[in-house]
C-alpha cells in the first residue's frame, strides 16, 4: 500500500474510498484550529498564515473532492495543492519560529517535538492513508493550531506589559 507523499500515490488518493461524511467533514474542520492564532495575530503575521490558512482549506477540500477520482489531470491538481500547502506551511512555521523565538518556552518545545512526531507517523505505510490519515492529520490541525495560538497569545501579553511599563 503506498503512504502519503510517494510518488507514485496522489493526495486525493490518500483516502480513497473513506466515506464516512463525519471523519471527512473532521479532516476538513480540523483546519479551523489555526484560526484563534490567526485572528489574535497582527500586521504581517496574519497574512502569511491567513496564507497558510487557505492554501490547507482548499488542499483538503480538493482532497475530499476529488478522493475517488482517477483522472490524472484532477490527481495532478490535488498534488499542486498539496505542494502549495506544504510550501506555504513550511514559510509560515519558519516565519513564526523566527519571530516568536523569544516567547517559545519549555511547555512549547514538548509540544513542538510532540506535533512534529505526529507528523511524522503520516508517512508511514501503517498511518499514511485511509482513516488513520485523517485521524492523525487532524490531531496534527488540531495541535498545530494551539501551538500558534499559545506563541501569538504569549507574544500579545508580553507586548502588551511592554507598552504598560513604557506608560508608567
Amino acid at each position: 500500500m503506498e503512504y502519503s507523499f510517494s510518488s507514485t500515490q496522489f493526495p486525493n488518493k490518500l483516502i480513497h474510498k473513506c466515506d464516512n461524511t463525519i471523519m471527512l467533514f473532521i479532516l476538513l474542520v480540523t483546519n479551523l484550529a489555526y484560526l484563534p492564532g490567526i485572528l489574535i495575530s497582527k500586521n504581517r503575521d496574519k497574512i502569511v498564515l491567513s496564507l497558510m490558512f487557505c492554501a490547507s482549506i482548499l488542499y483538503h477540500f480538493k482532497q475530499i473532492k476529488h478522493r475517488n477520482d482517477n483522472d490524472i489531470s484532477i490527481c495532478k491538481e490535488c498534488r499542486v495543492c498539496q505542494v502549495t500547502d506544504i510550501i506555504l506551511a513550511t514559510i509560515a512555521t519558519i516565519y513564526i519560529l523566527y519571530n516568536y523565538h523569544k516567547n517559545i518556552e519549555l511547555k512549547h518545545v514538548f509540544l513542538m517535538v510532540f506535533t512534529g512526531l505526529v507528523f511524522l507517523i503520516q508517512f508511514t505505510s501503517y498511518f499514511g492513508t485511509g482513516y488513520k490519515y485523517i485521524v492523525v492529520h487532524s490531531i496534527w490541525h488540531i495541535l498545530g493550531g494551539y501551538i500558534l495560538y499559545e506563541l501569538v497569545n504569549d507574544k500579545n501579553k508580553r507586548d502588551e506589559k511592554k507598552e504598560d511599563d513604557k506608560k508608567k
